[in-house]
């Protein structure tokens, strides 16, 4: 086995050359940038203080040693986190109802092939619900699913569907997303349903990796969003 790494930066995740996963295990939360407080009446309040970030785990299968040092190389290519990378939930490549992608599939109305990508046609005004079209007749999300919206010239920002949608005959679906969207996030932008990604920055002293010739071992590090 050997890994797809492509040039320049931000880099693409590496990717296997035999099609498997690249990674066994991960994890995709948002860290709430918030502060509580009790009130006299014995009350909890949660202010919010900034945008959610989120952070990340990896982890690869068992790997030998000379396996391991491709990704390795690949971690060591970020520089410590100087340079970014395109991070996507390896579990979380296609809406779950379309574990392999999207082939045959068209746009409603269209002969134009569906590739995972889509229009935000508009947003709420809590910034928790968006609708989104170009999606082909009766495309069905489910809870969980994730979807990578453009954020100013260059950053991504990232969601988690929190309800099933089904798209309509006209290929348009009502998408509740969390964390909500920041207000730098605009319509008539094109998001993505195929690895869903963010921009993220390499925590380097999480780097764990089989240590020498002969050794099996998992690769395993961290990361953290940026915009």
């Amino acid at each position: 086995m050997s890994l797809i790494i492509t040039s320049g930066f931000p880099r693409d995740l590496p990717e296997r050359s035999d099609g498997l996963l690249p990674f066994e295990s991960a994890t995709f939360e948002p860290a709430y940038n918030q502060v509580s407080h009790s009130t006299r009446g014995g009350k909890i309040g949660v202010v919010n203080l900034g945008v959610p970030l989120w952070v990340m785990t990896f982890a690869t299968h068992v790997l030998p040693y000379e396996e391991a040092l491709e990704y390795v190389s690949w971690a060591q290519s970020l520089r410590g986190g100087a340079l970014l990378f395109k991070a996507w939930h390896p579990w979380c490549r296609y809406p779950l109802n379309y574990p392999q992608g999207f082939t045959g599939m068209k746009r409603a109305g269209t002969s134009e092939s569906f590739d995972g990508t889509l229009t935000v046609a508009s947003i709420n005004s809590t910034r928790d619900q968006i609708i989104v079209t170009g999606l082909p007749n009766a495309f069905a999300f489910k809870r969980g699913d994730m979807i990578s919206i453009p954020i100013g010239a260059t950053g991504r920002t990232l969601h988690r569907l929190m309800a099933p949608s089904t798209a309509s005959g006209l290929g348009a679906a009502n998408l509740t997303v969390e964390p909500t969207l920041p207000l730098s996030v605009v319509a008539d932008v094109t998001a993505t349903v195929a690895k869903p990604w963010c921009l993220a920055v390499l925590n380097a002293d999480s780097i764990r990796a089989p240590l020498q010739s002969g050794h099996m071992g998992r690769v395993e590090f961290s990361a953290t969003q940026t915009f």
